[in-house]
């Protein structure tokens, strides 16, 4: 039986653990994949792995993507010169490209680890909101995401274990560990995501704990934190509570729909412009951005997922992509059937709009949320 770490008080208010080496030690799974990989060493292996290197170096021009990093840039200009952290928040659909932009903010050359005597700071820290989540439970993912077991459990000595009185810790206790582990471990910047999975938990009051607790971190006299909140419903929870709502503008991540067909048309062409075929299908021109926006809703994180399984295909047979490719591969995840694929028809006008949009057929799972995996018929 797994049993969690004890917390010594000393430590875990004095001084951060080192648990880069905790993970070496007991979280192998890095090592593991690096075993399993060298016994498939192939050059088709080897070239595969250099598209999807190739896809996850494509920038997505979208004007959230700028609007995000211009509020970024301004809370990393704040930090240690404001008397409270700053927030935003970035909302939209699912695949609509947050996880794009959290990752490149997240990238930002200000915020990598650095190392002292005492240790390594570590001034950015993501966490992933867990589902039905209240205080305490969001409170011991923060401390897991910064190497602090919390106690559940202790050994008895004789192979089993159990629950000790006085060893777990109430929702309170959890966050003021968290807030000395913070300026322990010179947390600087908190990217919380899939904040909408605080509204699967039904109650409100617990909600509104989790949002007062938030204010708190921005507003520490002696470590204010600065916060960027993202998820479906994100826009949701800020509106809700006056406190943040004040603190925390709101980008909202849209759909590129045939009213965006011009942004629909420049992501596609940068796309193309960094995939390497020699030839290409120049996918911003005649009716592709509107046969695009048919097959994804518009969503641009559907687009890089279409592009993703359609080219490395093509990749390691050493041709270029083709609209037959980019068919396959819309059937494939789920996007159309052969019936109602958008790159199938030679008349995109005669291709009956779909009844509901994908997103209505998402449905919230333990993370995020699953891939729809029906259609309507037309």
């Amino acid at each position: 039986m797994n049993v969690a770490v004890k917390i010594n008080p000393d430590d875990a208010y004095s001084k951060a653990p080192d648990f880069e080496q905790r993970a070496k030690k007991n979280g192998r799974h890095a090592q593991i994949a690096a075993t399993m990989k060298s016994r498939h060493h192939s050059a088709g292996r080897e070239k595969a792995a250099e598209w999807f290197r190739r896809m996850r170096m494509i920038e997505v021009p979208t004007g959230t993507w700028v609007q995000s990093r211009d509020l970024f840039d301004q809370i990393i200009a704040g930090l240690g010169e404001e008397e409270e952290g700053k927030a935003f928040a970035v909302d939209g659909p699912t695949g609509a490209g947050k996880t794009h932009i959290l990752r490149r903010l997240s990238r930002h050359k200000c915020l990598e680890i650095i190392e002292t005597e005492e240790g390594p700071l570590r001034p950015l820290l993501k966490v992933e909101i867990p589902a039905a989540c209240d205080l305490r439970k969001l409170g011991v993912r923060v401390l897991r995401r910064m190497g602090v077991g919390v106690a559940l459990a202790e050994e008895t000595g004789d192979g089993e274990s159990k629950i000790t009185k006085g060893i777990r810790l109430d929702a309170e206790d959890i966050w003021d560990v968290i807030r000395i582990q913070l300026a322990a471990q010179g947390v600087m910047v908190v990217i919380i995501d899939e904040i909408n999975n605080v509204f699967s938990n039904p109650k409100s009051h617990e909600r509104a704990q989790i949002a007062m607790k938030l204010k708190e971190m921005l507003v520490d006299k002696e470590w204010p934190v600065s916060i960027v909140l993202a998820g479906v419903k994100a826009a949701k929870f800020v509106e809700e509570y006056p406190e943040l709502r004040r603190r925390t503008p709101i980008i909202e991540v849209r759909r590129l729909d045939n009213k965006r067909r011009d942004h629909m048309a420049l992501l596609l062409q940068n796309f193309e412009k960094r995939l390497g075929f020699e030839q290409k299908l120049d996918l911003h021109l005649h009716d592709y951005p509107e046969r695009m926006i048919h097959a994804t809703d518009g969503e641009v994180g559907r687009v890089a997922d279409l592009f993703k399984l359609a080219g490395v295909g093509p990749w390691m047979a050493g041709r270029s992509m083709t609209k037959s490719d980019l068919a396959a591969a819309a059937e494939a995840i789920g996007l159309c059937d052969m019936r109602a694929n958008p790159f199938r028809v030679a008349d995109l006008s005669k291709l009956k709009k779909k009844k509901k949009s994908l997103e209505d057929y998402d449905r919230t799972l333990l993370r995020g949320n699953q891939r729809p995996s029906i259609e309507d018929e037309v």
